[in-house]
C-alpha cells in the first residue's frame, strides 16, 4: 500500500496474487494456488475466513465485487464464478466460451471480461461485456455475450 511516500506490506509471502475488492468492512483476495478467497477484516488486516472454490473448474484469477456478489474469473476453467458473500456461498457460474477468463469488472451495462490468448480460440485475447441484469435482492440469467 503507498501512503505519503511509503510502501507498507499489509500481506507477504503469497505466491500469484490475483483478485482484491472490499466489500463490508472485509477485504477478499485471492493467490491463485490455493483455490480460496481469503476474508481479511479491513482494519487489521487479519484473516478471518475464506471461500473455498476448489470444487470449480479452473482456478481463481481476477474478481470484482458488486450487490453483495463475487464475481470470480476461474483461469482454466472457461467460466466465471458468482458468490453471494452474505453466505459466502457460490450460487451460479457463468460460462465463458474461452479457457482462460483473467478477470471481471461490472458496470451498469454489464459484466466485462478479460481472457488471455490461447491459440486457436476464438474469444481469447478479448474485453468481452456480458449483458446482465441484477439488484439487491435477485439475479436474473442467463447472461449472453453482445
Amino acid at each position: 500500500m503507498y501512503c505519503h511516500k511509503k510502501f507498507y506490506t499489509i500481506l507477504e509471502k503469497l505466491s500469484i496474487p490475483n483478485g482484491i475488492d472490499w466489500y463490508s468492512n472485509k477485504m477478499y483476495f485471492i493467490d491463485t494456488p490455493t483455490e480460496k478467497i481469503n476474508i481479511y477484516d479491513q482494519i487489521s488486516v487479519k484473516q478471518t475466513g475464506y471461500i473455498d472454490v476448489s470444487s470449480h473448474m479452473g482456478i481463481p484469477d481476477g474478481m470484482c465485487i458488486a450487490n453483495n456478489l463475487a464475481f470470480v474469473a476461474m483461469w482454466d476453467g472457461s467460466q466465471v464464478i458468482v458468490i453471494d458473500l452474505r453466505m459466502n456461498d457460490i450460487i451460479d457460474k457463468i460460462d465463458i466460451p474461452t479457457a482462460r477468463p483473467t478477470s471481471v469488472c461490472i458496470n451498469n451495462d454489464g459484466l466485462y471480461v478479460t481472457t488471455a490468448y490461447l491459440e486457436p480460440e476464438e474469444y481469447s485475447g478479448f474485453v468481452l461485456r456480458i449483458n446482465h441484469k441484477t439488484n439487491y435482492t435477485s439475479i436474473t440469467y442467463p447472461f449472453s455475450l453482445v
